[in-house]
């Protein structure tokens, strides 16, 4: 039986043709399927101080990821890549800034809980 008050505010995702990045189309619909998955997974890229983020298909991501941040509780969150000479340290100090400005928060242990979570949705 369907929830009526729950499908009342469901919209079903816009299915997205092309990587909105590399523009490109797979002809096959299991690929097509891979592609949407991927395309779920936020991109924090830091440069020149800065984070945006992006979204990647399997044929265009980042091979290199500096740090994959992860809910503690539903196991989600970006994977962080360095465009330009960053030390380390100062690229944590970025993605702390950025995880907070998000909603996320740091537990006493050190571990990160997402926005999300934190709200129960």
């Amino acid at each position: 039986m369907i929830n009526v008050d729950a499908a009342k505010g469901f919209r079903r995702p816009h299915s997205v043709r092309r990587c909105p990045v590399c523009r490109y189309r797979p002809d096959d619909p299991y690929e097509h399927e891979d592609m949407q998955a991927d395309l779920t997974v936020v991109w924090w890229i830091i440069a020149h101080g800065r984070i945006r983020r992006a979204r990647y298909c399997y044929q265009c991501a980042p091979k290199t990821v500096f740090a994959s941040i992860d809910c503690v509780h539903c196991g989600d969150g970006p994977l962080v890549v360095l465009k330009s000479p960053t030390q380390p340290a100062g690229a944590y100090a970025l993605v702390r800034i950025g995880l907070t400005s998000s909603g996320w928060i740091c537990t006493p242990a050190g571990e990160w809980v997402c926005a999300h979570c934190q709200t129960g949705r």
